[in-house]
């Protein structure tokens, strides 16, 4: 996949995120619209599971 196209399928994962997950992410959402905001959420969210193991 082209940079472009990448660029332009990870903005479109984020917004689908937003729009389906902001009750569950609460205010998480927001980390999205960070730079690197996917990843933040990404190693949040497995913390959190980790530490329900």
């Amino acid at each position: 996949m082209n940079p472009t196209k990448a660029a332009n399928f990870k903005k479109a994962m984020i917004e689908w995120i937003k729009a389906n997950f902001k009750d569950v992410l609460g205010d998480d959402v927001y980390l999205l619209d960070e730079p690197n905001g996917l990843d933040v959420l990404q190693q949040k969210i497995m913390k959190r599971i980790n530490d329900l193991n």
